[in-house]
C-alpha cells in the first residue's frame, strides 16, 4: 500500500486484509472498566496486569516512579507527624504522652488489641505479627525501639508536620540519605508508630510501613527502583489510564471445547 505501481484492485485487497486482521484482534479483545474511590487500588491492578502479561516496566516509567515513591515517603511521614501533634496537644492522648516518657506498654497493648483472636485459617501473617508485638510488650522496650529525646525529636516532628504547608508539591524537599536516616529514626519511635495506627483509620496508608522500613535503601542515589516499590506507589490519577496486555491463548475457548468433548 502506498506504492505508486499498485493497482486499485491490489490496494482494495490490502485494505480488506488489514480490516480482517483488526476485526479478528477485536474479537479477542476483552474490555474492562475499573471504578472506585481514590486509593482503592485501581492503578495497582493495572500495574500488576502489565507486569504479569507484558513482563516488564519501562525504564522511563520506573525512573519517574522512583521520584514519586520518594515523595510518598516524605508526605506519609509528614501526615503521621501532623497526627502525632494533634493527638498530643488537642486530645491529650495518654499513649503518646506515655511514649514521650519512654514507657511503651500502653502502645504495645493498643497494637495487640488490633489483632483480635484468630477466627479463620488465613491469619498466619496476623498471628506472626501478634506474636512479634507480644514479645516486645513483654520486654516493655525493644532493641529496635528508639527512645524519645525531646531536644532531638521534637524539632524533627514539628518540621515534618509543617512540611506540606511550607513546601508545595513541585518544591517538596528531596529525599536524600541524610533525611532518610532521620525518617528511619522517627519511624522506630513507638509514638510515631502509634500516630500511624491512628492516621490509617481515616486515610489509605497500607503500604507506608513497607516503604518506611526501606527508606534508606530507597533514598540511595543509586537506587533504580523495583516492582515491589513501584506497585506500592500511590499517585493521584487525574485522568483515564489504560494498558494493553497480550494473552497468547484464550482459556475460555479451550474450556468450551473440553466441555463439548465431554458431552459427546
Amino acid at each position: 500500500m502506498g506504492n505508486n505501481t499498485s493497482t486499485p484492485k491490489q490496494v482494495n485487497k490490502e485494505i480488506k486484509k488489514k480490516l480482517n486482521t483488526e476485526a479478528k484482534q477485536a474479537q479477542r479483545r476483552i474490555n474492562g472498566l475499573l471504578l472506585g474511590p481514590g486509593g482503592s487500588g485501581k492503578s495497582t491492578v493495572l500495574k500488576q496486569m502489565s507486569k504479569i502479561y507484558n513482563g516488564f516496566i519501562e525504564d522511563k516509567k520506573m525512573a519517574n516512579a522512583v521520584i514519586s515513591i520518594r515523595k510518598n515517603i516524605i508526605y506519609d511521614m509528614s501526615d503521621i507527624c501532623v497526627t502525632y501533634l494533634e493527638e498530643r496537644s488537642k486530645n491529650q492522648n495518654e499513649i503518646i504522652l506515655s511514649c514521650e516518657q519512654n514507657k511503651f506498654d500502653l502502645f504495645y497493648q493498643y497494637v495487640l488489641n488490633q489483632y483480635p483472636k484468630d477466627t479463620d485459617t488465613n491469619t498466619s501473617t496476623k498471628s506472626e505479627k501478634k506474636e512479634e508485638v507480644k514479645d516486645k510488650s513483654d520486654k516493655k522496650t525493644s532493641d529496635s525501639d528508639v527512645l524519645f529525646n525531646k531536644e532531638e525529636m521534637e524539632p524533627l516532628i514539628v518540621k515534618f508536620a509543617r512540611m506540606q504547608d511550607t513546601h508545595p508539591d513541585h518544591a517538596i524537599m528531596q529525599l536524600n540519605p541524610v533525611l532518610a536516616k532521620k525518617i528511619g529514626t522517627l519511624w522506630k519511635y513507638p509514638g510515631i508508630q502509634y500516630a500511624y495506627e491512628v492516621r490509617k483509620l481515616s486515610h489509605v496508608m497500607d503500604n507506608t510501613p513497607w516503604l518506611l522500613d526501606r527508606v534508606e535503601t530507597i533514598a540511595d542515589p543509586n537506587y533504580e527502583g523495583s516492582f515491589e516499590a513501584y506497585v506500592r506507589l500511590r499517585d493521584r490519577t487525574t485522568e483515564r489510564e489504560h494498558i494493553f496486555v497480550y494473552v497468547m491463548s484464550n482459556p475460555c475457548k479451550k474450556k468450551k471445547k473440553k466441555e463439548k468433548g465431554e458431552r459427546q
